[in-house]
């Protein structure tokens, strides 16, 4: 059995299923421990509501809308590795994405890192690019990125 710990971020989106799922088998033929995580981009609510596309009390309501959704998807992450047998557990975040990815592989500490693509990090394109790229410079593990969702979910043959 490989005692090690596999983190993986998701967006909380249906690419982030395959991207879970895909965690999943790794840590079921690794023998490894599971850890998803989810983070509000705090970041992004800041600037929305500077740029005045939100006002703050709008921030607010989006902020907990997207903490539901998240919780539900690690919920549903939770429930699905628990199915295939695998040791899992889940946590909310909150704050700049790249910085809460980092902060949690050095924490478990994650031996392998699993993300999707990394356009799916964040909300604008420009933006998403360089949250995926600081996540990727700054990773002290290895990281595997799950390029194309629909390809990963095609059976082996």
């Amino acid at each position: 059995m490989w005692d090690e710990n596999i983190l993986v971020a998701v967006a909380c989106d249906e690419g982030s299923r395959t991207v879970a799922r895909f965690a999943m088998y790794l840590a079921g033929k690794l023998g490894a421990r599971l850890t998803a995580i989810a983070v509000l981009d705090e970041v992004s609510l800041r600037e929305l509501v500077a740029y005045r596309v939100f006002v703050e009390k709008e921030a607010q309501e989006y902020a907990q809308d997207i903490l539901e959704h998240g919780q539900r998807f690690l919920r549903w992450v939770a429930d699905a590795a628990a199915v295939r047998g695998v040791r899992c557990q889940t946590r909310m975040l909150r704050g700049a994405v790249h910085e809460e990815v980092l902060r949690a592989a050095s924490e478990l500490p994650a031996d392998l890192l699993v993300l999707g693509e990394v356009e799916r990090l964040g909300t604008g394109r420009e933006w998403q690019v360089s949250e995926g790229q600081r996540i990727l410079s700054g990773a002290r593990c290895p990281v595997v990125i799950v390029k194309n969702p629909r390809l990963a979910e095609r059976p082996a043959g």
